[in-house]
């Protein structure tokens, strides 16, 4: 920690603490050089040792450095001195948005638009100068005493040129703030910072986190395997259009999610301009009672305005009506052609209706002049007879117009119905894009694990050629790819125990022996993957246990009509020595093949006990220097007599598959009987002894397994 009064690079005086995090303190300072108060941040000193971080604190914030944005704190300058690695930035006078979230117990929706749009702003100037933030939090956005919207914390950003330096490993950021690719540990792109941007946005209208942990493993799994919750669940005024916007950036599949923040910004700002204009009408509304004062004015003043026209027109009116409704008859008829036509009808019909209104409203006491009463009051009955019939036949027309325009309609959408495609099998998105093509639109409904791939869908509520109208959506099931499961920590357990727990979890599991003495017969030793990893099912996880004292001991090798260096190998990789080698002459083996051993094949016996071989020293042509495949078998005297009616036996046939440039391998057999371990068969073979077989006995429910250079290659349970 720095003391007041430090001085950095002959200019930065600290003046006092004022706040810190994982990676760094942060520190208020005056620059004398240009007389201004700047913020330093000052990396942590458990980071000063790791030269490839610091590389990347110092290469990340020159990156940063060329941002230059109203909406992004300005980086100064960059630079260590005498175990100091700092940043100096932009000092700012105002609160976190984390903060005022806090403080705030009433939603601001407009002005929480305004800070996204801003925040948002500043984003998109970084992702263009190929800047991702990774980091991107409520604690990360401050807004300044006079209003301005700043984002901060491009220092540990991650530049997106090819010179990238990848920080995958590194557990950056706030977990509660996560994309799913971040908590996978996978390599990231401007999307996520889309995602982490839409976790904010959720933090601002529904005034909680989506998810919340004990730990920060668990908050950064549900991340990964829970569905976002709907904001408006938390916050019901929440609109429709904010909920979409939030939930479209906070999609698990990023190809999912906006593609830029250029389309973010555009969704935001209209519906800041829905918001702004509400206000406005309101402010309208207010003036309404004003208005409606002068409505009986306007109303006689329009009517009077009409009268010279209706008197010109009644004489025509009178004398031809009947022309006049045969005419209208027949080009309200041919008219009728469009549904745009028909609309335009709808509404002649809605201003005739408008007016019969208006004229009811007027106040038949006030003194008007005689020619409107003329028109309203006319006491000839002939007239009034005229004027019913008139109305009578409008309506007939009108019925006729309505039928006409309903079976119009109802041809031209069945015109427009589809066969459904069959996107069953086809990405998501692409599948969106071609929905979109043909006139229709796709609804995810669900999202399920499955063995397909992420984003494929499996299911859909239209069955393919089945016929849909256009501007209908499909529902569809898209698949999340495989479960994704926590690998349980099986370290110091029983092996048996521990092969149960993985395999119950759907893993396949590799078991691997360890000559250990120092640790109970049977215990898992090692475990990869580590606990806490996520797998797919069906995945294998190997685990390696313990071979105690009870258990070291190894069988002996067949190592008879067998040449000396194959012999002595054969020897040594079943962990015993080769005693002392004494030749003899033969008549029927070639020099330098072992005649005899001094223990008996097939015996146990400690590891590391000497065998003491007898190997011919004759050179006759055509003598057998290796095995054969009859040779080989390594069980105890065939012809002995099994006491034990408990004892079985299994027939493994042994037939590895062998590269064309090795000549040998060796062949280990293992047999797992109540978590004890014992090599059954341990020998170097020369590709001309396979095939083979060999005999295995044990008790109902043991294991064995045979290596084929210390791999699995068979594994079988004795019945």
């Amino acid at each position: 920690m720095l003391a007041k009064g430090t001085i950095l690079a002959g200019r930065y005086e600290i003046i006092e603490k004022i706040g810190a995090g994982g990676m760094a303190i942060v520190y208020k300072a005056r620059c004398h050089k240009l007389d201004r108060e700047v913020a330093i941040k000052v990396l942590r000193e458990e980071y000063l040792e790791d030269e490839i971080f610091l590389r990347k604190f110092e290469t990340e914030a020159l990156q940063a450095s060329k941002l230059a944005h109203p909406n992004i704190v300005s980086i100064f300058d960059v630079g260590f001195e005498d175990d100091v690695h700092y940043i100096v930035m932009e000092y700012i006078n105002g609160s976190t948005l984390k903060k005022l979230l806090s403080e705030t117990r009433e939603s601001d929706y407009v002005r929480y638009l305004k800070i996204l749009i801003e925040a948002a702003e500043a984003l998109n100037n970084a992702h263009r100068n190929g800047i991702i933030h990774r980091d991107i939090k409520s604690q990360n956005i401050i807004i300044t005493d006079d209003g301005k919207v700043k984002v901060a914390d491009f220092g540990i950003a991650t530049a997106t040129t090819t010179s990238t330096i990848s920080m995958t490993s590194n557990a950056i950021g706030s977990v509660h703030y996560f994309s799913p690719e971040q908590a996978k540990g996978e390599r990231i792109d401007i999307r996520s910072d889309i995602y982490s941007l839409g976790i904010v946005m959720f933090e601002m209208f529904a005034r909680v986190l989506p998810f919340e942990g004990e730990t920060p493993v668990a908050v950064a799994l549900k991340h990964v395997l829970e569905e976002m919750p709907n904001p408006r669940d938390f916050e019901p005024r929440i609109s429709e259009n904010i909920e979409h916007i939030i939930l479209k950036c906070t999609k698990k599949n990023r190809e999912e999610r906006y593609s830029d923040l250029t389309e973010v910004i555009e969704d935001l700002r209209q519906e800041y301009d829905i918001l702004y204009d509400g206000e406005e009408f309101d402010k309208d509304d207010e003036k309404k009672e004003e208005t409606d004062e002068t409505d009986d004015t306007l109303v006689k003043e329009k009517l009077i305005q009409e009268t010279e026209q209706q008197k010109e027109d009644e004489q025509v009116h009178n004398n031809q009506i009947d022309e006049t409704i045969d005419d209208e008859n027949v080009n309200k008829v041919e008219i009728i052609e469009t549904v745009e036509e028909y609309q335009t009808m709808e509404k002649e019909k809605q201003i005739i209706e408008e007016k019969s209104l208006l004229e009811e409203k007027i106040n038949y006491n006030d003194e008007l002049p005689d020619e409107i009463k003329d028109i309203y009051y006319d006491d000839n009955k002939s007239d009034k007879v005229v004027y019913i019939g008139a109305i009578a036949t409008a309506a007939v027309i009108i019925s006729i117009v309505f039928y006409i325009g309903f079976m119009f309609v109802r041809n031209f959408e069945k015109s427009l119905a589809i066969e459904a495609p069959n996107f069953i099998g086809k990405n998501y998105v692409e599948a969106e894009k071609e929905a979109k093509e043909l006139g229709i639109s796709l609804n995810k409904k669900s999202e399920v694990y499955s063995d397909n791939a992420e984003g494929i869908i499996v299911d859909q509520n239209y069955k393919a050629n089945e016929k849909i109208q256009k501007n209908k959506a499909i529902d569809v099931v898209v698949s999340k790819g495989s479960e994704l499961i926590l690998v349980a920590s099986v370290v110091g357990k029983e092996f048996s125990a521990a092969k149960t727990e993985l395999e119950e979890l759907g893993f396949s599991v590799n078991v691997e022996t360890v000559v250990d003495s120092s640790k109970d017969a049977g215990s898992v030793l090692e475990q990869e993957p580590l606990a806490g990893e996520l797998l797919k099912k069906s995945e294998v996880v190997t685990i390696k246990v313990a071979i105690g004292q009870e258990n070291n001991e190894v069988v002996v090798p067949t190592v008879i009509d067998v040449s000396l260096g194959a012999a002595k190998r054969a020897i040594e990789n079943a962990d015993l020595d080769v005693g002392k080698v004494t030749y003899k002459s033969s008549d029927t083996l070639g020099k330098d093949v072992v005649i005899s051993q001094s223990l008996k094949p097939g015996t146990k016996t400690k590891a590391g006990t000497k065998i003491n071989l007898v190997v011919s020293n004759s050179d006759n042509q055509g003598a057998i220097f290796e095995t054969t495949g009859n040779t080989t078998e390594t069980t105890a005297d065939k012809n002995t007599e099994v006491q034990d009616d408990n004892v079985k036996s299994i027939v493994l046939d042994i037939n590895p598959i062998i590269p064309l440039d090795k000549e040998e391998v060796s062949v280990k057999v293992i047999l797992i009987s109540n978590t004890k371990l014992n090599t059954k068969y341990n020998r170097v073979c020369n590709k001309a002894d396979f095939p083979f077989k060999i005999t295995i006995e044990g008790k109902e429910g043991d294991i064995v397994q045979v290596y084929i250079d210390d791999k699995v290659q068979i594994e079988d349970v004795i019945k």
